[in-house]
Parts: C-alpha cells; sequence; structure tokens
C-alpha cells in the first residue's frame, strides 16, 4: 500500500531558468519522507534520530511556479535489520517529473551509532512494501583529490533539527562546484544564466542549456557547520553523445582530507526548447581531455 504526501511549491524554488531548482525536487521528497515516517509506528524514529545514507533522485520533467501543491507517492522497497529503502514519485498534477530512491538509517545521537528497527517500526514500513525496479546504476570513479577544487562554507540556516549539515543541503554545495567546475572549461558554452561569464546580461551566442537529469548522493559522514570551509572535488568521468557524467567528493581538509560524501551527477547539453543536443566537437575535446577514470 502506498502513501500519497502532499508538498506545497515555493517562490524561492525557482531558479534563473524560470523553473524549480533541482535542489527544490530533493526538499519535496525530503518533506514526503518525513510525513511518511512520521504519520505511523515510526514516528518516534524522527525525534531519536534518522539519517539519510543515500539519495538518488532522477528528474523527468521540470516544475513551474503553482499555488497548487505536489504530489508524491512512498513505498518501502528494501527494509534490512537497521536501514530501510523508500522509493518516491513526485508528480505535478497528472505529471511523473522526478523518481527518487532514499536509504534511511534509524541512529541514536546519544552514542553516534546506528541502530537496529523495532518490531513495531519494521511492522509499519512492511505494511507499505512495494517491490519496484532500481534506478539505472550510474559509473562511479574515485577521484582521490583530482578535479576542480572548490570550497565551501555551510550556512547556520544548513542544519536540520539534529545539529548537522542537512543531507538536502548538498545537493547545494555539490551543485555549486558543479557549476564552477563547468565554468572553467568553456565560459560561453558551459556558463549559467545569471554568471559574470554573461557579461551584461545578454544571452552569449554560444549558450548551451543544461539539464540535470540525475543525481546521486551517498553520504559517509556527518557535516557540522564550522567557520572554516570543506572542500569539493569535481571531474568529468563520462562523456556521452549529448551527456556528461560528473563525480564530486566533499573532502573535510581538517581531517586529513576524508572522504565525506560522494556524489555522481549527469547533465545533459539542451537547446533553447529543452530538447537533447550533441554536444559541440570542441567542447567534446576539452571534457575528454579531462575525463578522470
Amino acid at each position: 500500500m502506498s502513501f500519497h504526501a502532499t508538498v506545497a511549491r515555493r517562490w524561492t524554488d525557482l531558479d534563473a531558468q524560470g523553473h524549480a531548482n533541482n535542489t527544490a525536487f530533493a526538499e519535496y521528497f525530503q518533506e514526503a519522507r518525513t510525513q511518511f515516517i512520521g504519520t505511523g509506528a515510526s514516528a518516534g524514529m524522527l525525534v531519536s534520530g534518522c539519517i539519510v545514507v543515500e539519495n538518488q533522485v532522477e528528474f523527468a520533467h521540470p516544475i513551474a511556479y503553482s499555488q497548487q501543491p505536489l504530489r508524491v507517492e512512498v513505498v518501502v522497497c528494501e527494509v534490512g535489520a537497521s536501514k530501510f529503502m523508500l522509493a518516491m514519485q513526485l508528480y505535478d498534477g497528472a505529471q511523473l517529473v522526478a523518481r527518487s530512491r532514499n536509504t534511511c538509517c534509524p541512529y541514536d545521537f546519544e552514542t553516534d551509532q546506528p541502530r537496529r528497527l523495532t518490531t513495531a517500526e519494521r511492522a509499519y514500513l512492511e505494511s507499505s512494501f512495494v517491490t519496484t525496479a532500481p534506478l539505472r546504476e550510474l559509473p562511479g570513479v574515485a577521484l582521490h583529490g583530482r578535479g576542480e577544487r572548490y570550497e565551501f562554507y555551510p550556512r547556520w540556516s544548513d542544519l536540520d533539527p539534529y545539529g548537522h549539515i542537512n543531507n538536502v543541503r548538498f545537493f547545494d554545495f555539490i551543485q555549486e562546484a558543479r557549476i564552477a567546475a563547468m565554468t572553467t572549461v568553456s565560459s560561453g558554452k558551459m556558463a549559467r544564466i545569471g554568471t559574470s561569464s554573461w557579461g551584461e546580461g545578454e544571452l552569449p551566442t554560444e549558450y548551451i542549456t543544461w539539464l540535470l537529469v540525475r543525481q546521486d548522493v551517498k553520504y559517509l559522514s556527518q557535516l557540522k557547520h564550522r567557520l572554516t570551509p570543506y572542500v569539493l572535488a569535481t571531474a568529468p568521468i563520462k562523456v556521452g553523445t549529448s551527456s556528461i557524467t560528473y563525480q564530486a567528493e566533499v573532502i573535510d581538509p581538517l581531517a586529513g582530507n576524508s572522504l565525506m560524501a560522494s556524489a555522481r551527477s549527469v547533465v545533459v547539453s539542451a537547446d533553447q526548447q529543452g530538447m537533447p543536443q550533441t554536444l559541440p566537437d570542441d567542447l567534446r575535446r576539452t571534457l575528454e581531455s579531462r575525463l578522470v577514470v
């Protein structure tokens, strides 16, 4: 049996391209996940602790602003001893706009350790169990510090009720680092709307629309708020006909460059109507020269 959540849009969800930014999709799924967990016998988990260890989002269609809420269908597709996976589908009216898989773990913040599901929690989760097909596996590469380095500072408002940087905010950091890395490849073809690379705000003659179609994040350690930066390394690891797959790694330079999270992103080159188009030859050559394998 599936669970249906409704999530309100906000005007601030929109980005410079006029539709909901990819980070807003992660917010919508988080709100639906919270509603599902907080409704049944698993509600206490939100208080004692429940962390996301992997977050996958597949984007299918843009979301425009409207006062009508979005709808999220939530099912449980995996239940283990101390973790569970939610499969979610996001709808704008009748239009399927995104899919997500969240792997979650009940957590005891007093002992700073994962814990096993209780009998009641397991029964509640299993009551919504549905077998679903996994999302397509993305290629991955260990960067070991290679790629473009980008320093980022978590904001105080990035903290969630557990006192650490919320999982959704990683989408922000990864996006900022990816845009910075892409702009170093070509400030004309890969610059985003509104960036300083656009000069006086005019569309560059070589303008390409870049669409994020997939974002996967694996969380390895919790980030805390601090006044010194963390580092994101970002590099292309695969170049397709119209797509680029990027690997990103969150690094803590104050902890021996320990790996805090890893991510894979797939962006597609599109025309101004949003239709995929073949990567220009010169851009492909530059990207291939920077591939990390």
